[in-house]
């Protein structure tokens, strides 16, 4: 059975590109959102943006839904909040009712333990069809539009009404009995060599009529054949009864586990919704534009009016700019002096890359992306904590984690990059950098890089574009072709 999921449509399992910390998305989301656990759970998912186009409108189909309709996305974390602790009380009772057989315990106690812990392993299946029935009927009807949240309606009724039906109807048979109420018909093997039944399957059980029978005889009648006095018979029937028992109990926790597996952890899914339409609120309420990009499939990127969101989220009024990086653009260098606005852009971009390949709207008035592989980030330290210490160490370390980012790099992948190569000296960077850009220019990876390494503008890498920043006001021009920000 695989397990149900409402961020993906299809399964994939990307690791964390790391780019979330460095563009500091968890304290931008702390001020949009009020919830600091949930918004740990948001910025964990979208550090791990899906590359299957499919899954990406899978999520902007429920986040619409949910957008929608706020006390959607409430009901429904409130009632997998405690699917989550059933499952986990149910976890509980599973350990605790498991029964050895295999000791010296007298058949009586055998069997008293194993029906036991039948009995409480049975309260488990009606109470997992009335959390499923709650939830199809909160999915139900014209409140959904979504593939998603149409696709969990209608599993939650298919297991109501399948096997966990049947399965909910056996066990209610012992939720409140004893093992004097019940039949319960076994097919066992003798083995006259051992001496003993060496094994047994459950075919039957059903409730004593009015003329009840015990299960004693019951089996001594189905093992007539076994030459035993009357005594061991009804031992003998007690050890195979206590291990029906403990058959059936096995069964109703196998099959009981399944479906709790199925949709256990959906709650925590749930969290990266409820933020996502806190975060759509604040946009609304600021007055931001803000759009689903166009998904395109040539690894592309237009962007019109993207507004920095850590700006926004402190209440700031941040200044919009332009992004083209598209057709025979594979990357763009950008320069300007401190405080120009440079690394406030290239946040901007890389927050844009990670909210929309996680589904999300971004701060723009329009757009057109392409889904592909993950959003890396490479950010030197800060200068003032450069000029001290072993330069070359640093270089080292920093050559080191670059190559490892270059080794996760795939076709469709963005590469940000702010002040690489700057701890050693101007002509070494400039060296290593332009074979890192000739490098990447080559492939099928879209960059950004903001660089002090003047050098690398005249003349420029092959396939990039050069863009400098105003200081006084916040926007660009391209240096090698006819462009100004608008």
């Amino acid at each position: 059975m695989m397990d149900f999921s409402l961020l993906y449509k299809v399964g994939e399992h990307a690791p964390p590109c790391g780019s979330a910390d460095l563009l500091l998305l968890r304290d931008t989301f702390e001020k949009i959102c009020s919830d600091p656990v949930k918004v740990g759970i948001f910025t964990d998912t979208i550090d791990r943006p899906p590359e299957l186009e499919e899954n990406v409108r899978y999520r902007r189909g429920i986040i619409g839904d949910l957008s929608a309709d706020p006390q959607l996305a409430r009901r429904l974390k409130t009632v997998f909040a405690r699917y989550d602790r059933m499952r986990d009380d149910w976890a509980e009772t599973r350990a605790a009712a498991s029964v050895d057989l295999a000791g010296g315990a007298a058949p009586e106690v055998c069997l008293e333990a194993a029906w036991s812990a039948l009995r409480r392993m049975a309260a488990f299946p009606s109470a997992l069809i009335s959390f499923l029935s709650e939830i199809s009927e909160i999915t139900s009807g014209d409140r959904v539009a979504s593939d998603g949240l149409k696709l969990l309606n209608s599993r939650c009724g298919e297991l109501c009404r399948g096997e966990l039906k049947t399965l909910a109807e056996t066990a209610e048979l012992f939720r409140f009995s004893s093992p004097d109420t019940h039949e319960i018909e076994v097919s066992a093997v003798f083995d006259p060599y051992v001496g003993g039944f060496t094994g047994m399957q459950v075919a039957g059980v059903r409730e004593t009529e009015k003329k009840k029978r015990g299960i004693a005889a019951l089996l001594q009648k189905r093992a007539k054949s076994v030459e035993t006095s009357e005594g061991e018979a009804v031992e003998t029937a007690k050890r195979l009864a206590a291990s029906a028992a403990k058959d059936l109990c096995d069964l109703f926790a196998s099959r009981i586990g399944a479906v709790y597996g199925e949709f256990y952890g959906i709650s925590r899914e749930l969290c990266f919704y409820e933020c996502a339409v806190e975060y759509i609120a604040c946009l609304q309420a600021k007055g931001v534009p803000f759009c689903y990009p166009l998904i395109g499939a040539d690894g592309g990127t237009e962007i019109s009016g993207l507004r920095d969101l850590r700006l926004i989220a402190s209440g700031e009024d941040p200044v919009p700019s332009d992004l083209s990086l598209s057709g025979g653009t594979r990357g763009i260098l950008i320069r300007g002096e401190n405080g120009s606005g440079k690394t406030t852009f290239l946040r901007s971009v890389g927050t844009a890359y990670l909210l929309f390949r996680a589904g999300l709207p971004i701060p723009a008035s329009e757009a057109r992306m392409s889904v592909g592989g993950g959003v890396f980030c490479h950010f030197a330290s800060a200068e003032e904590d450069l000029c001290a210490g072993d330069r070359a160490g640093r270089f080292e370390g920093e050559a080191r984690a670059v190559s490892g980012i270059v080794d996760r790099l795939r076709p469709g992948s963005v590469f940000l990059m702010n002040e690489t190569f700057q701890t050693t000296s101007y002509e070494d960077g400039t060296a290593a950098m332009r074979d890192l850009l000739a490098a990447l220019g080559g492939s099928e990876v879209r960059y950004l890089l903001v660089t002090h390494l003047t050098g690398l503008f005249d003349p420029s890498p092959e396939g990039a574009a050069c863009i400098e920043f105003d200081l006084h006001r916040h926007k660009y021009q391209y240096l090698n072709r006819e462009r100004t920000s608008k």
